[in-house]
């Protein structure tokens, strides 16, 4: 009876949470891949504790709280509930006495390992997905209660339904990462620190210090002990005895959660060096890309901005509080978006998310008290019930179609028995070395590697006439622009699509596409693999002609770069004293360019749609480059009635690159004019950093005397759009 009129009484927070749960439990499972890196921290290094019988979490990467909660959650409620699973199955074998009770020991730990914790700990790794969506339902809970203890009830409902849809929030409410602990110890923080604020007393002190000692042990962060330290000066610096018996209990909780990071100091110590490392702490450097991810994907451009009007709102009428805030959210953004190059991983921002969607929930109350006020409550209830579908309509978008498509089976086990049914036995096939091992691949295979075989022309050298392309990997390259600071905002506040389409990787991976004959792909708001099959065709040897040649002898030949700042000098230039057969070439100077993409191109070359086009030309490097080396290309763009010859044609085609020799070597490009096309152009182009010359000379254009067929629009060939999100991502693997 009880529990009915706490439900009764709180009819809107119970459907929050109930919408909360929904999303966040349903794409658990399957959920992502099996092979994130540091999905480990929650059930492997549980399973660990479990099966080693101590609490050596065996990595010193992250404190220990993770998978001691992992830990706790699997031996009290997971590993009993699959025992109990595997005695009710097995009744009949009971009775008729072929399963014998007790277990034998050996036969007790075999069934542990297979049954119990499954193949590779796969039922572990799910446990571990159900805790943190446990703790991400949690976060929504705590966030109503923080900003409804700071502000109002109001405040404290929409606040909960803004992070319910929050994108980053569902997508790792089914991944078992630390984030999400993350953001529930701080605000079960904070929450201690407002009690503090209430009523200053030894317990409450000692409270916040065992939940900022426990928010520490989650990811090594401080931010938790800033608001303890503000309020106890602000209310009476005097009375040492309270933040000494915080800061106490704080260092206690860790020693005491973490005796295996201090027996084993020394790897500990070199470990969170290497973590500082990658994360590039003392960099000092504004970095504002995490900004554009949160307006563009996880809040959207209405609800990032009404962050900002909330605070402004707040810090009016609510200045304690806010200030409370922003103890929190100050230090937060100056750590990861200035000290160090953490913005990178938008992951991270998952902790402060709560806080700033408390700030957008004061803004949104406020208006509607506005309204209430001048038109009545009936207003009020129609202004919510007509604003906060737009307000969250773009994270709530990216949240269902995560959480629906996660409940889909993992695209591996999806691919594996095409390929079994659908792979020649005796053809090479082009792949990353991980994903032949995935996919259980048999056959020959060459490698698909960013600095080695990447395109279509050297897979095709290699020997390898199928290729499996891994979207999650090959997108790799594509993550030099999320990194910038305020000069550079203009290019790459929205994500630079043109510029990263004319680089090499993305002209060779969308080249591939168009030879797809099979593909294991969700929405890109739902990141997995993402693997695509191409079968790679040779055009027919028809008769040709040649309709251009550029021979350099005596200038660039009306060559024009695109793609450059306008404020560098030009990388490619006339060489009057070095060619092929005579003097006079085109030349990469070396250097680094400041956009990738920077190419020299022909003018525009008439073409006749369906015909075979073959581009041949000279290349030369000025010393000798190793196959991890290679570079400098041919291209071949294909464009319609108005070319807009700074993006990339209807298609694009490219040669392979140098490398093994100093020597001039011929390069090539076969292609097809598609339908719609009307002029093509030819460019010379290498990487936007290079540190050797790089020249180009006499090069040949060819057309076939007929038209020819375009056997990519018959079987086995599947023309399947490709979302350019898979290889272009918004953030790292979209994660």
């Amino acid at each position: 009876m009880q529990v009915f009129n706490i439900v009764k009484g709180n009819k809107l927070l119970v459907a929050i949470l109930l919408m909360a749960a929904v999303l966040r439990f349903a794409g658990t499972k399957p959920g992502y891949n099996q092979y994130h890196a540091d999905e480990g921290i929650t059930y492997s290094a549980a399973t660990s504790m479990v099966r080693n019988g101590n609490l050596d979490p065996l990595r010193y990467d992250y404190p220990a709280l993770v998978p001691l909660i992992n830990y706790v959650f699997f031996k009290s409620v997971f590993i009993p509930v699959r025992w109990l699973q595997y005695y009710l199955s097995n009744i009949p074998q009971i009775v008729e006495g072929l399963v014998h009770i007790p277990i034998a020991s050996l036969e007790k730990d075999k069934l542990f390992y297979v049954y119990v914790l499954g193949e590779r700990h796969i039922n572990a790794l799910f446990w571990g997905r159900y805790v943190t969506a446990f703790f991400s339902l949690g976060n929504v809970f705590l966030t109503y209660l923080l900003a409804k203890k700071l502000f109002n009830k109001k405040v404290g409902l929409l606040a909960a339904f803004l992070l319910t849809f929050n994108y980053k929030h569902v997508v790792n409410s089914h991944i078992g990462l630390p984030d999400i602990y993350n953001a529930f110890f701080l605000l079960l923080s904070i929450y201690s620190v407002v009690k503090i604020w209430e009523r200053p007393t030894k317990k409450n002190y000692l409270v916040a210090g065992l939940v900022s000692g426990l928010f520490f042990s989650i990811k090594y962060q401080f931010f938790a002990f800033i608001p303890i330290i503000v309020v106890y000066i602000f209310q009476n610096i005097k009375h040492f005895k309270n933040i000494f018996i915080a800061g106490l209990t704080a260092v206690l909780v860790f020693i005491f959660i973490n005796p295996y990071h201090l027996l084993y100091l020394e790897k500990t110590i070199e470990t969170v060096k290497g973590v500082s490392q990658k994360y590039g702490m003392g960099a000092n450097q504004l970095n504002l890309f995490p900004f554009s991810y949160l307006f563009h994907v996880d809040y959207g451009p209405l609800e990032f901005v009404l962050v900002f009007i909330g605070l402004l709102m707040a810090l009016r009428k609510f200045t304690k509080q806010s200030l409370l805030l922003l103890t929190v959210v100050i230090p937060f953004f100056f750590v990861f978006t200035f000290y160090s190059r953490g913005g990178f991983y938008v992951r991270n921002f998952i902790t402060i998310t709560p806080l700033l969607l408390i700030f957008t929930a004061v803004a949104i109350w406020q208006i509607g008290s506005w309204v209430k006020n001048r038109f009545g409550s009936r207003f009020e209830i129609v202004l919510y019930c007509l604003a906060l579908p737009i307000v969250v309509f773009i994270p709530a978008r990216n949240s269902i179609i995560n959480s629906y498509y996660y409940t889909k089976e993992w695209e591996y086990d999806i691919l594996r028995p095409w390929l079994s049914e659908n792979l020649p036995a005796d053809i090479v096939v082009a792949t990353h070395p991980f994903d032949a091992r995935s996919l259980n691949i048999k056959n020959k295979h060459t490698e698909f590697e960013h600095s080695g075989a990447f395109s279509l022309n050297e897979h095709k050298e290699d020997g390898a006439t199928w290729a499996i392309i891994d979207l999650n990997w090959a997108g790799q390259p594509f993550y030099f622009w999320m990194s910038y600071g305020l000069k550079d905002i203009s290019y790459y506040w929205n994500k630079p699509l043109n510029m990263m389409r004319n680089t090499y990787s993305g002209l060779a991976m969308e080249e591939q596409f168009r030879y797809q004959i099979y593909s294991v792909t969700k929405p890109w708001q739902a990141p997995d693999t993402h693997l695509i099959v191409a079968k790679y065709y040779d055009w027919p040897k028809v008769e040709m002609k040649e309709i251009k040649r550029f021979e350099f002898d005596d200038g660039l030949e009306e060559w024009s770069i695109y793609g450059k700042d306008k404020n560098e000098a030009d990388k490619y230039v006339f060489d009057d004293g070095f060619g092929y057969l005579q003097g006079g070439s085109l030349v990469a100077l070396p250097g680094v360019t400041r956009f990738p993409g920077v190419r020299i191109s022909s003018k525009v070359v008439p073409i006749n749609v369906g015909h075979i086009y073959k581009v041949s030309g000279y290349l030369k490097v000025e010393s000798k480059l190793e196959p991890r080396e290679r570079d400098g290309f041919i291209r071949v763009d294909f464009y319609g009635e108005n070319p807009e010859l700074e993006k990339v044609g209807i298609i694009s085609s490219v040669s392979s690159r140098v490398y093994g020799t100093d020597d001039w070597f011929k390069k090539e490009v076969t292609e097809r004019a598609p339908e719609g096309s009307k002029y093509m152009i030819v460019s010379f182009q290498t990487a936007n950093s290079t540190r050797i010359k790089t020249w180009l000379d006499d090069l040949k254009i060819e057309e076939s005397i007929s038209r020819v067929e375009d056997v990519t629009q018959k079987p086995p060939y599947d023309l399947k759009p490709i979302d350019l999100n898979y290889v272009y991502p918004n953030s790292q693997s979209n994660l």
